[in-house]
């Protein structure tokens, strides 16, 4: 797993292998995790890291939460306080008008 933490940039990307990308997904405008061809995660960028990170819904969960712990980013799950929620629904994708 390679970390690169740019504090300026206030995001981190976390390397889960060495898979070759074959495309993303936003789970929101703070996360995106990138996949390999079969479908794999392959990497997990997470923007806005200052405000604390949604862990939920990550893959490799405990390692995820283990390294944003070491660099003293602060972790959130969805079941958290009310202020949580309001970071959340903050965060969510802009649905479509049709």
């Amino acid at each position: 797993m390679n970390v690169r933490y740019d504090k300026e940039a206030d995001a981190i990307y976390i390397k889960l292998t060495e898979r070759r990308y074959s495309h993303g997904k936003d789970l929101d405008n703070e996360r995106r995790i990138d996949y390999d061809a079969e479908g794999n995660p392959r990497g997990i960028e997470l923007l806005c890291v200052s405000t604390g990170v949604l862990i939920d819904d990550l893959p490799e969960e405990i390692k995820i939460k283990q390294i944003l712990k070491s660099k003293g980013i602060r972790i959130y799950k969805k079941d958290d306080d009310p202020k949580v929620k309001q970071k959340i629904n903050r965060n969510l994708p802009a649905l479509p008008i049709s």
